[in-house]
């Protein structure tokens, strides 16, 4: 995949096909869950990560197939990108075209338009959401601690 082809999949309106079944898990717990285009063709997957037990880390992972395309870690070790540069633990990778996996991250506050509590499960969340064009406006979350 294509830096572009990259753009137009995340550009794409994504819905959770099991609205009514979505709960942010407690830490160290996971959910995983299946997310679909408005005509059905296109299906993703949405992985919520709440590992550790004195620290939070919450991971937010969205993939086509079996290709990731977005991530958020919070809390986490700072990541070191190829090019030497490092960033905070609390930072978002991004799939980038001729590297394997989601090799750079950035951080999480040079990439959203607006500003949001990264104490917040809920909040980084909903971040992660908008960036991702995943539409959450109709699903009851649950589980937010």
């Amino acid at each position: 995949m294509n830096d572009i082809e990259f753009k137009d999949i995340l550009s794409i309106t994504k819905f959770f096909e099991s609205p009514d079944s979505f709960v942010i898990p407690l830490i160290g717990g996971k959910g995983k869950y299946k997310l679909i285009t408005n005509d059905k063709e296109k299906t993703f997957h949405l992985d919520v990560d709440r590992s550790g037990r004195i620290v939070l880390k919450f991971k937010n992972q969205i993939r086509k197939d079996s290709l990731p395309l977005v991530r958020i870690d919070v809390n986490g070790p700072p990541h070191s990108n190829p090019d030497g540069q490092t960033v905070s633990g609390t930072h978002i990778h991004i799939y980038r075209e001729g590297y394997s996996g989601l090799s750079w991250a950035y951080e999480l506050s040079d990439m959203f338009d607006r500003q949001f509590d990264e104490t917040n499960v809920l909040d980084i969340f909903l971040h992660f959401c908008d960036y991702c064009n995943i539409k959450y406006e109709d699903i009851n979350i649950q589980g937010v601690l």
